[in-house]
């Protein structure tokens, strides 16, 4: 499903990854250490 994904959208593997475990949660970012934490939505 991975490689599909990446494949399909381009983006690379880490991010890719990145991207499919988030999805449905809110990431909120600091700016200044450029670090995310995620926020379950549901």
């Amino acid at each position: 499903m991975l490689d599909e994904f990446v494949k399909l959208t381009g983006y690379s593997r880490c991010y890719a990854s990145y991207v499919l475990r988030s999805y449905g949660k809110k990431v909120v970012v600091d700016l200044e250490n450029g670090k995310g934490k995620c926020i379950n939505r549901r």
